[in-house]
């Protein structure tokens, strides 16, 4: 855990990260959608993955706007967050958690942990209890509250030095617009490839996975 000695406080992302939640969640937007054409479903899915880490409320609005080019209808928006939010509930409650995210959990007692995340913050919350996982995190957070705002708050409330812990260029633009340390987990990222480019570009540390922090 040598990465993580000096660090006061822990952010992390939940997709990717902390759970093994990346492709399911791609199938949960592609089951919310499967009433539209399947090359806008197609476009939509490259769109989210290459944009990790920002909501589902600007997803959608995207879908709506510039995939669809539709005059944006407030009605579809609010069917589409429902639904989607139903299948996501479903997919946290299921999914598996990262290879050694739980053991890296449970030895940051003297460490404050958060969670900022694009995943809707109620969600996560709920799914996070039912699991009993937020004992672990002194915070929550996620959408519609921007993932560099969320850090922010974090930051203005608590006094150390901070680190964020993601999988997406996302995660790693909100951790540089706050000024603070970046690590990328690999494994489960669906934007490996040029995360990996740029960490190798500014020398930002990175694991294959969580189990590689635990001592």
């Amino acid at each position: 855990m040598d990465i993580l000695n000096g660090y006061d406080i822990i952010i992390f992302d939940c997709d990717g990260v902390l759970l093994d939640s990346n492709k399911q969640k791609s199938d949960a937007f592609k089951i919310t959608l499967k009433d539209y054409d399947n090359n806008y479903i197609e476009d939509f899915l490259d769109y989210h993955k290459n944009n990790g880490g920002i909501s589902r409320y600007e997803k959608f609005k995207y879908f709506l706007s510039n995939i669809l080019e539709n005059k944006f209808e407030e009605t579809t928006y609010k069917v589409m967050l429902k639904n989607f939010s139903k299948n996501c509930i479903e997919l946290y409650t299921k999914v598996d958690m990262t290879e050694g995210s739980l053991k890296l959990l449970s030895s940051l007692s003297e460490k404050k942990c958060f969670i900022a995340s694009g995943s809707d913050q109620e969600e996560l919350i709920e799914v996070f209890k039912k699991r009993d996982l937020d004992k672990y995190f002194n915070g929550i957070f996620g959408s519609p509250t921007p993932k560099n705002e969320i850090i922010g708050n974090i930051l203005e409330n608590n006094i150390g030095k901070a680190l964020m812990i993601g999988d997406s260029i996302q995660d790693y633009k909100a951790a540089f617009i706050n000024n603070i340390d970046f690590l990328f987990v690999k494994k489960y990222s669906e934007q490996n490839e040029m995360l990996i480019k740029e960490c190798e570009e500014k020398s930002i540390a990175s694991v294959n996975t969580l189990l590689e922090l635990v001592g």
